[in-house]
């Protein structure tokens, strides 16, 4: 670094202090030898020189940021400017002509300042760093650079040292590796930070020949916390569960934050997996008591996957992968649980990944079809309308049930693009037969959770029906319970916009949700359909046969028609017909029908009515 000087170096030789601020020794000459100012050009160009140079050097050594002392070379000090004040509390006044011994810390030893002081003897400058004892006898770490400044023929005459407070360094080098691992919300240990201690520890553990274990937490419809609370709550909530996390672990282990509401915790040594356990179920009940936000008790859970090393794995990637998998396992199994990771889940992943595959070239090969299940007027068993169900005939694996793919294709959000096909495709069909002279039948097309959730669902439905020429009257959206009790006020919202368009609504396999009769009168329901669970044993099952019965009452005291599926004997039907059920299908009646059979029954049946 440059030697800083200060204007009041009145001790400093002359042709030290002009050969330092750049004039040359022909200049200096000129200045010495005193030539008339105002008599000589050169004269005068020399002293603004220098005077300019003064100014300059003044400026910089008074707004330095780094303090600058200067020592005779004895090291007495003759001049320091403002940031040293200000570093150690020692004016200028209480350090002139002062020996830097009264900045001694005791933190070197005396072989320290002998090896400071040959290497400035020998080589003119030394740089390190140095603990000095301030004015209020605090002590402090800096950065000293010493530098000997020369005269012409090579002696040192002073000795100008440079500090920077390194503590001040250091606290910005801890902020800033406290953000590179650490996560800012919890302060529990960021990705980054987490996979640099998974590592540590496989390592230790391959090194000792012990266990470990990595469980991966996910929090419970967190999302729902943070849609109703607000997002200010729901980071209070991660803060509130990652100190229950630590409190359930030990000093060694370590609890992390991967971002959103999923955490991890790396045991470092365990005995046996049994110990994994009890450290889940230990977070399982800490995290069962109530949290208060905002004077509000919340209740949470989590789901917990555990993997142990070297059993389920060996390296980071595999490890957590397979604790990704068997958290996701107990989601599926419940929520609210832990579970290990196993061989049978990995299978399961690759089936679903494997499916989805599938799924996705099931559109691009055209594999999808639809069948129809004629529906029948109980009394008259005249055809009033099919159900549009939709089959897939994988070309190596054959017919795949929709109870396989469907499922598949909700988590997948491919399950949008399938309803939307099934829908348009049945109303072209049903449009072809038309104009093939067939009188057209009402379809009752199923309508998913997630495509009722769309943003554009109603203009979907009306481009597709405006496109087909399908009247609107003729089209029967299907739900299940769930989904309308999903998000109660937003669907009767978008039913009631769909009621408008003229298309009638129906609940799908009712009695097997969890519909309130007072939200029941809410939706604008047309039909409601009798799930085949209780038409299945409804000749044998006493409680079966009732459940049918106060449904079919409650259904028409609402002004509703009732439909029951599965119908398989004649006893079944007899019974329903008692019960004034009002339309049928199931096997009994008609099997699903592929395109070319339901046209070869409508035709039939036009045919008897001619």
């Amino acid at each position: 670094m440059a030697f800083i000087p200060s204007a009041e170096m009145s001790n400093t030789p002359p042709q030290q202090t002009s050969a330092f601020l750049g004039v040359t020794e022909h200049e200096t000459a000129l200045f010495k030898n005193g030539l008339p100012l105002t008599h000589s050009e050169e004269s005068a160009r020399v002293t603004t020189k220098i005077c300019d140079s003064l100014r300059l050097a003044t400026t910089l050594f008074d707004n330095s940021h780094d303090a600058v002392v200067i020592t005779t070379v004895d090291y007495t000090f003759i001049d320091v400017n403002p940031a040293f004040s200000l570093m150690t509390g020692y004016d200028k006044a209480d350090i002139l002509n002062q020996h830097p011994v009264m900045l001694t810390s005791h933190h070197h030893d005396t072989h320290f300042y002998f090896s400071l002081q040959r290497k400035l003897v020998k080589c003119g400058e030394w740089h390190g760093e140095v603990w000095i004892k301030c004015k209020n006898s605090a002590v402090l770490p800096l950065q000293l650079s010493v530098y000997g400044v020369r005269e012409n023929n090579g002696g040192i005459t002073h000795f100008v040292g440079i500090l920077r407070n390194t503590r001040a360094h250091k606290s910005t080098e801890d902020e800033l590796s406290k953000l590179a691992h650490y996560d800012p919300l919890t302060g529990l240990s960021n990705r980054t930070h987490f996979v640099d201690r998974l590592k540590f520890t496989l390592d230790m553990a391959k090194r000792n020949h012990h266990q470990s274990a990595l469980m991966l937490l996910d929090v419970d419809r967190f999302k729902l916390v943070n849609d109703t609370l607000g997002h200010q709550l729901g980071d209070e909530l991660l803060i509130q569960v990652a100190r229950r996390l630590k409190q359930c672990v030990r000093e060694v282990d370590t609890v992390s934050r991967l971002g959103g509401d999923e955490f991890t915790v790396i045991l470092g040594t365990i005995q046996s997996s049994e110990n994994a356990a009890c450290v889940a179920n230990k977070i399982l009940g800490a995290l069962s008591a109530p949290f208060m936000l905002s004077e509000r008790e919340v209740f949470v859970s989590v789901s917990v996957g555990i993997t142990v090393f070297p059993i389920d794995g060996e390296s980071v990637h595999l490890l957590i992968k397979n604790a990704d998998t068997a958290m996701y396992h107990a989601k599926e199994s419940g929520r609210n649980n832990y579970q290990y990771f196993s061989d049978t889940m990995n299978k399961k992943m690759l089936d679903e990944l494997e499916m989805e595959t599938n799924l996705r070239q099931a559109f691009k090969n055209d594999e999808f079809s639809l069948n129809y299940q004629p529906q029948f007027a109980l009394k008259t068993k005249k055809l009033i309308g099919a159900e549009v169900l939709v089959r897939w005939n994988h070309p190596t694996l054959g017919c795949i049930s929709p109870a396989i793919f469907i499922p598949y294709a909700e988590k997948s959000n491919l399950i949008i693009a399938l309803g939307e096909w099934v829908l348009r495709t049945a109303c072209m069909q049903a449009v072809s037969w038309q104009k093939m002279g067939l009188k057209i039948q009402p379809m009752s097309v199923n309508l998913s959770g997630m495509q009722l959730k769309q943003p554009d669902l109603l203009y979907k439905v009306a481009n597709i029906l405006e496109e087909t020429h399908f009247p609107a009257e003729l089209l029967e959206l299907e739900l299940t319970e769930g989904v309308l009790m999903a998000n109660v006020e937003e669907t009767i919202t978008t039913l009631n916009k769909l009621k408008d368009m003229g298309i009638r609504l129906s609940i799908d396999d009712f009695g097997t949700g969890y519909s309130s009769l007072s939200y029941l009168k809410r939706f604008p329901i047309d039909t409601l359909k009798i799930d085949q669970s209780f038409i299945k044993e409804i000749t044998t099952n006493s409680d079966d046969s009732a459940i049918a019965s106060t449904i079919i009452a409650m259904a028409h005291n609402l002004r509703l028609n009732v439909i029951a599926e599965g119908v398989e004997t004649i006893e079944q039907a007899n019974i329903l017909l008692d019960k004034e059920c009002d339309d049928v299908q199931g096997y009994f009646f008609s099997r699903p029908l592929c395109e070319s059979d339901f046209c070869q029954l409508l035709t039939k049946r036009q045919a008897d009515l001619a």
